[in-house]
């Protein structure tokens, strides 16, 4: 022992100290500081308003060059021509569809990027909690709903719907048949559950939740997800839902 003891101490001094740590401990600090990162998430939150607004506008103008020509590039041409398709299955998939696609690929995209698994970095997680919990509150659901309504009626006159309100609607409730019913059913249960939510209450949250609490994971998301729907009355009615899908999201780990 003792020999071993002094032929260490010999090695220490000839190579100017004591042995280099091993390079998992060098890079465990990095990785940590790596963990935390929490700017993908406000630069995506940045981004994605001005990206789905460039992609839909891109869509919708091909599609009117496509259909009508350069004539309706004017803009009582536009407005005319979007008019004329706000009730039709077209309508349908060149007003939603566009903006729905884009959420749900900078979603995956983004958590391709993450050095963390791709379900992981979504949010898309074994829940905690039993399946009765989980049934009581996606029954809860609807409730919060009414309640988005009630809060909306605080700042507008509900029965007076926004134009943006009444084109939404217009879209919805003008569809008919089998292939109506089932673009209506996609475009406007489905795809936002699964784009919005990914993006919002997935990538967005998750980035967030490394360094913030509920303000920063679950409020600031939520204020996002309104802004999103670029109405003023859809905007404030959605601000609850968001939160509660915030709070879900947390809750279920």
């Amino acid at each position: 022992l003792r020999l071993e003891d002094s032929l260490n101490t010999t090695n220490e001094e000839r190579s100017g100290g004591p042995p280099a740590a091993s390079s998992g401990e060098e890079l465990e600090p990095q990785a940590t500081a790596k963990s935390l990162r929490t700017w993908p998430s406000w630069v995506a939150m940045l981004l994605i308003i001005p990206g789905s607004l460039a992609v839909s506008t891109v869509v919708l103008i091909a599609v009117a060059i496509t259909m009508g020509g350069l004539e309706l590039l004017s803009e009582e041409g536009l407005t005319g021509w979007i008019q004329e398709i706000s009730s039709t299955r077209l309508g349908l998939l060149v007003l939603i569809a566009p903006g729905q696609a884009f959420f749900l690929c900078a979603a995956f995209g983004l958590a391709a990027l993450s050095p963390e698994p791709n379900l992981r970095r979504l949010g898309i997680v074994r829940p905690r909690g039993s399946i009765k919990t989980w049934t009581f509150l996606a029954l809860g659901t609807p409730v919060i709903q009414f309640g988005s309504l009630m809060f909306a009626g605080l700042f507008f006159d509900t029965n007076e719907p926004s134009e943006h309100l009444q084109m939404i609607s217009g879209l919805i409730t003008s569809q008919s048949g089998f292939i109506g019913i089932s673009l209506v059913f996609l475009l406007a249960a489905i795809s936002p559950g699964l784009s919005e939510e990914l993006f919002f209450r997935g990538f967005v949250r998750v980035g967030l939740s490394r360094r913030h609490r509920f303000f920063g994971a679950i409020f600031i998301p939520a204020l996002m997800f309104a802004a999103v729907h670029m109405d003023r009355m859809h905007s404030t009615a959605v601000f609850p839902l968001g939160l509660w899908f915030g709070c879900l999201a947390w809750w279920s780990g």
